[in-house]
């Protein structure tokens, strides 16, 4: 008798789990078939397998993340210029700073390979019009530059307003002389007329 009562709990029990079965699991497979019978799922995981690949995003990612790529990314960057919506190199006192900087890092202006560092650093990423005319200014500044600490050298008979005046006035000079009146006034401008300002100052105040 306890046997049978047994055996019958237990098919009870069995149909229970399988009606629930079928009620619940049928609405949470629904989806499911659903979603397979219409290939969304696969056809969204193969999608997102395959884009990387067939664009190429992650190979150029893993190749742009690369410190050797980076270099060369910043190698084809040009640093000194910016340039207009024609193309056209900017000249103004950003580039006359910046050509300051470079010239301050070159360790001996006679050595070519200093000579061609910063060559390459001013023509980096420039069509090759601009990259002449970069390279035509870099030359020039280096002229200015050698000139210029010749000027600064020399002694001066007086320490005063006087001198710093006619000093300031031949370095005017020695600059519209390398660049032309043009260039010079696109380099040097702001900074003539703080120089300028500073003395004036300086002579109204004695």
């Amino acid at each position: 008798m306890k046997t049978r009562l047994v055996a019958a709990t237990l098919l009870l029990g069995v149909g229970a789990c399988a009606l629930l079965y079928g009620f619940f699991g049928d609405r949470e497979q629904a989806p499911v078939a659903a979603g397979r019978a219409a290939g969304a799922w696969p056809v969204a995981l193969r999608a997102e397998a395959a884009i990387p690949f067939a664009a190429g995003a992650w190979p150029q990612a893993a190749v742009a993340s690369s410190p050797d790529a980076r270099r060369a990314a910043e190698a084809e960057r040009n640093t000194i210029f910016r340039t207009d919506e024609a193309g056209r190199l900017i000249i103004d006192e950003a580039v006359a700073q910046r050509l300051d900087t470079l010239v301050a890092g070159l360790s001996d202006l006679r050595d070519p390979a200093e000579l061609e560092r910063a060559e390459g650093i001013m023509r980096a990423g420039l069509p090759a019009p601009q990259a002449a005319e970069a390279l035509r200014l870099l030359h020039q500044y280096l002229s200015y530059s050698q000139a210029e600490a010749q000027l600064l050298s020399q002694p001066r008979q007086a320490e005063d307003v006087a001198s710093a005046q006619d000093m300031f006035a031949r370095q005017m000079a020695l600059r519209r002389a390398q660049f032309g009146p043009a260039l010079a006034q696109a380099l040097f401008a702001d900074q003539e007329a703080q120089t300028r300002a500073s003395l004036t100052a300086l002579a109204t105040s004695r």
